[in-house]
């Protein structure tokens, strides 16, 4: 006879403390957005500096030598906003009361021109300056530090910018909240880990309805309580294994069913991850169990059958027949009796 065949579902413990923005490890970032140089405008354009506005409002991609161009994202959407081009040389940016001011590097003599063929520019303050104080201004820039061809990253916030030093592909990543409301409402959180989590929250909590995806591609979908599962749900493993039904404390608790690839099936009752209760277990083969659980194994009374015809009715414990049963052979032949430790003692 086949030995019963449980399988253990290892899920992943999840961790839901929200990363330090401003760690700059790169791991745990998700990547939202790709910027590329508008070769329509210049087929030589690249990238060279990214400059981040003081308010967090705005991301700029300064492109070009000669002329500059310096194109706008919204921050938080990467919404592109306009592209402005300055005629000569330009290196700093400044920016004050949402307009932004650049230059080629002299005190006098600025000039900020708006392309006229984007018409979201007006989204921008500009005007024509003959004049600026920089002390006045406020100036932010992150840019490559290499030399050399390579990957470069630099962090900002939740925010990582990665591109080659002249690069043509400017490359936005993020972790935490990246969309959303991530503290009461509905957000999309990119963890440290890897695991990303979209759904409800409440206090700064997991929360409500949502699904959370583990860097090894375990997926849970369903109800959350204050960072645990709680409620309803569905655990899935990249190896097909599948859990339905109830959690509390992250644990499978109360009605569910367990399935994996090869056949094997489990429906009937949990107590903190374990068949605990009334459960059914059938193999791929067709053989069944029906009756009582505890820790995961046969508890007290139960039914086996085995598709060949052999039948067990009556106690079990730890899992093995011991108690009062009986057997059924396919020739019809019954014994009938005393078991212990899955062996017949007497009649």
């Amino acid at each position: 006879m086949r030995k019963l065949f449980l399988l253990l579902m290892i899920v992943p413990m999840i961790g839901f403390g929200q990363e330090n923005s401003t760690d700059n490890k790169l791991d745990g970032y998700i990547k939202i957005a790709e910027i590329n140089p508008p070769t329509t405008v210049d087929k030589y354009l690249f990238i060279s500096k990214v400059h981040i506005t003081p308010d967090n409002k705005y991301f700029i991609v300064r492109m070009g030598f000669k002329p500059t161009y310096f194109a706008v994202y919204e921050l938080e959407t990467q919404e592109y906003i306009t592209l402005f081009k300055v005629s000569g040389w330009a290196d700093q940016l400044f920016y004050q009361d949402n307009t932004l001011y650049t230059s080629n590097g002299k005190k006098k003599n600025y000039e900020l021109k708006i392309n006229s063929k984007y018409p979201e520019a007006k989204k921008l303050k500009h005007s024509l300056f003959n004049e600026i104080n920089p002390e006045g201004c406020y100036y932010i820039k992150l840019e490559s530090t290499s030399k050399s061809t390579g990957l470069e990253c630099q962090s900002h916030l939740d925010y990582a910018f990665c591109w080659e030093y002249i690069g043509k592909v400017l490359t936005i990543k993020k972790k935490g909240c990246i969309s959303g409301d991530c503290v009461n409402g509905q957000g999309t959180y990119n963890f440290q880990s890897g695991a990303k989590y979209v759904g409800e929250w409440k206090n700064d909590k997991i929360h409500g309805l949502g699904t959370y995806t583990f860097a090894e591609g375990h997926i849970y979908v369903g109800e959350f309580k204050e960072n645990l599962k709680n409620g309803q749900g569905t655990y899935t493993f990249p190896s097909g294994e599948k859990y339905v039904g109830e959690w509390k404390n992250n644990m499978k608790n109360g009605l569910g069913t367990w399935t994996h690839p090869e056949g094997d099936k489990y429906v009937g009752e949990w107590k903190d991850d374990q068949h605990n209760g009334q459960g059914t277990y059938t193999f791929p083969d067709g053989e069944k169990y029906v009756g009582e659980w505890k820790n995961n194994m046969k508890n007290g009374l139960g039914t086996w059958t085995h598709p060949e015809g052999h039948k067990y009715v009556g106690e079990y414990k730890e899992g093995k027949k011991h108690g009062q049963g009986t057997y059924t052979y396919p020739s019809g032949t019954i014994k009938e009796g005393l078991w212990e430790n899955g062996e017949f003692i007497e009649e």
